[in-house]
């Protein structure tokens, strides 16, 4: 009876980290906007990822049905155990309770499914929205704990990934209060769950720390965050039109390059900037148009050599 219990157990684990691995993000960018967003902005398939690199309608549904997946496998996996174990009765499954841990070991399968997806060789997602989903069918009080927290800090910072670490930190901590005492079968699953997606944040809270995390933010229904770096280039490029232009204006000093009476090699010289400065501006047009597009400026400055020796 407890093997087959434990097999019940291990195959619910399974079957939650099966479908939480489903990578919607990548799937929707993909079939939308014909966007690989593994490889597009922060290379993450989450919702914050895809906001920004497809549109908020593409961010919304992923944020929609990552939660949904977590909410789903975990309130299953209760109803299918509570029918196979005690006949129907769910009370021995609540949080804190005799069989509570049965349900978080299924939780942390789901966060970490979504984390390691195996259908992206095991990367995947930061946890979040699938965590919220999948706490909100462990236990509704955690997930509202955890979500009150996310707002406190994201919302006045713009910083979704400093919420989302206040939030992960915050869940077991929550579960620890909540329930109190402790049941460390409930507790350590959730422990695990928390430090993965902390762990998967490790690059944000490194900027974080840095201050050069990217603050979210949305104009006309799609994300804005292209706009920090399009005046980053900008800015060099007019740097890099003036130099050129003052080297292309620039007499020679007397005594200095060449000699009185070249005006065709100074000619020569001009044009030869001339060309150089409108080499540049394709250079920065090139690298300006791949940021925007979400492809990898040094392929495209790659592709404008290639045409340039033809």
């Amino acid at each position: 009876m407890i093997t087959t219990f434990i097999i019940v157990v291990l195959a619910l684990m399974a079957g939650a980290y099966a479908v939480c691995g489903v990578p919607f993000g990548y799937l929707i960018s993909k079939k939308s906007a014909g966007i690989d967003v593994t490889k597009t902005g922060s290379g993450n398939i989450g919702s914050t990822n895809v906001t920004r690199s497809v549109g908020a309608k593409a961010g919304a549904l992923t944020l929609f049905l990552d939660a949904a997946k977590g909410f789903v496998c975990v309130y299953v996996a209760k109803l299918l155990l509570g029918l196979a174990v005690t006949g129907g009765n769910l009370e021995p499954f609540a949080p804190g309770q005799e069989l509570s841990w049965t349900v978080a070991m299924v939780f942390m399968a789901a966060v970490l499914g979504h984390i390691y997806s195996p259908y992206l060789h095991f990367k995947g997602g930061k946890g979040i929205a699938c965590g919220f989903g999948a706490t909100l069918a462990l236990a509704w009080p955690l997930a509202l704990g955890i979500l009150v927290v996310f707002l406190v800090v994201a919302v006045p910072t713009r910083y979704v990934s400093a919420g989302s670490l206040a939030a992960s930190v915050s869940l077991p901590i929550f579960a620890a209060i909540f329930y109190w005492p402790i049941n460390w079968g409930f507790e350590v699953p959730l422990i695990i769950a928390a430090l993965a997606a902390i762990w998967a944040h490790r690059s944000n809270a490194r900027k974080l720390l840095a201050g050069e995390e990217s603050a979210f933010e949305l104009k006309g229904g799609k994300d804005d965050g292209m706009s920090d770096r399009d005046a980053t280039v900008r800015d060099v490029e007019e740097a890099t039109i003036e130099a050129a232009k003052a080297d292309a204006a620039r007499a020679p000093a007397p005594g200095v390059g060449l000699p009185f009476g070249d005006e065709p090699q100074l000619k020569d010289e001009i044009e030869d900037a001339d060309d150089d400065l409108d080499l540049v501006n394709r250079e920065v047009d090139a690298f300006s148009e791949a940021l925007k597009e979400g492809k990898d400026p040094l392929e495209a400055l790659d592709a404008l050599d290639d045409d340039e020796d033809d």
